[in-house]
């Protein structure tokens, strides 16, 4: 079978079974967000007052990633966004297991199959995430060291409207840089691709896990290499299809509309929904067609991939699925309410001072640079 024919086989398997996918990964999804919009709007806050100013440009939000708070504020977030995806993972590779191919209930009884393991999931989760900084911080130095030497002159918008010689030095030096760190990057996340298993199914530790994973595969580290390339393109090229279908579409609505404001905000808001229904069930089905690809090379490589076989009463569902819709509608009420908090922020920021803006080094206090400004209103 070659590395098209695995990928699609991958994607058609959990197809029938999308009505189950999709739930299981917006409640993943919510309480992920439900962390990550208080995360966001305190890394804001630290930003507006690490500065001074009322507004950040672009380069002060990158400097700002660069200190020690911006940076642990940003591994936080992207550490909440690895373990939702594990978690997201784990789910749906008991569900294809299991076989069942109802909605709410299927994924509830997932996750209820999953409570035993949970311990270890997470433990096996910051394992990941370390492993993954591990790698990825010395490229990331480098990377920054490059910028801060080149492309701090200015604001990042002169750099991508000129395109100064400074900029194509710099991506000279970058992209070689960053390449190499995506090659080492999925080269060992080949050899660990079957780790979450091993944890899930008992045979070993977390912490054994991927050494343990790394030896079973060894022999086809390259073809597990290509299939996770092969799976991570396809993620994004589902995922870009749906915004480019999104963004054409309310480019329709603005030219439709005209200069009816209601028609035009009731319209924009009808398609950013039906994106984001899109962009969820794209999401929730490329994760599974992964989860398909892991369930596969489990069994390849161990020779059986048994079912943790999750209650089927009434009684075991509701009592997963209860709790799994308190958590959505706490997610929500935890999301609007960090947004409100970051909406206050901004319009408190708003009040402090006047802000100028420079077209190339963004907005800031009122008189701290020379020259032309347009006065904020």
């Amino acid at each position: 079978m070659t590395a098209i024919a695995r990928l699609m086989h991958s994607y058609s398997e959990p197809l029938p079974r999308l009505a189950a996918f999709v739930p299981l990964h917006l409640v993943i999804r919510l309480i992920a967000a439900a962390v990550l919009a208080p995360t966001t709007a305190g890394l804001m806050a630290l930003g507006l007052a690490a500065s001074g100013q009322p507004a950040l440009s672009d380069q002060e939000i990158a400097l700002f990633l660069l200190t020690p708070a911006g940076a642990l504020a940003a591994l936080a977030a992207a550490s909440v966004a690895v373990a939702a995806s594990v978690l997201d993972v784990a789910a749906m590779s008991v569900l294809l297991r299991e076989g069942r191919a109802g909605g709410m209930s299927a994924a509830a009884a997932a996750v209820r199959a999953l409570a035993g393991r949970f311990g270890g999931i997470l433990q096996f989760c910051a394992l990941l995430i370390a492993r993954i900084v591990t790698i990825v911080a010395p490229f990331g130095a480098v990377v920054a060291v490059i910028a801060a030497v080149l492309l701090t002159e200015y604001d990042i918008n002169y750099y991508l409207s000129v395109r100064p010689p400074a900029l194509i030095v710099a991506a000279v030096l970058i992209v070689p840089v960053v390449t190499l760190c995506l090659f080492l990057l999925v080269r060992r996340l080949s050899g660990w691709a079957i780790a979450l298993h091993l944890v899930m199914m008992g045979r070993v530790s977390a912490g054994q896990s991927f050494r343990r994973s790394a030896e079973l595969l060894a022999g086809d580290r390259s073809r597990v290499a290509l299939d996770v390339a092969l799976w991570a393109a396809s993620r994004v090229a589902l995922l870009s299809v749906a915004a480019l279908v999104a963004g054409l579409a309310m480019n329709g609505v603005n030219r439709l509309s005209g200069d009816a404001l209601g028609v035009l905000a009731m319209a924009a808001l009808a398609v950013l929904a039906l994106w984001w229904l899109i962009d969820t069930a794209c999401s929730a089905l490329a994760n599974a067609a992964l989860a398909a690809q892991l369930n596969r090379l489990y069994g390849e490589a161990m020779g059986d991939l048994p079912v943790l076989a999750a209650p089927r009463s009434a009684g075991d569902v509701r009592r997963v699925a209860l709790p799994l819709g308190a958590a959505s509608v706490a997610a929500v009420l935890i999301v609007a309410v960090a947004l409100l908090g970051a909406d206050r922020l901004a319009a408190r920021a708003d009040e402090m001072q006047p802000v100028d803006c420079s077209p190339w080094r963004g907005c800031r206090a009122a008189g701290e640079y020379d020259g032309v400004h347009l006065q904020g209103r």
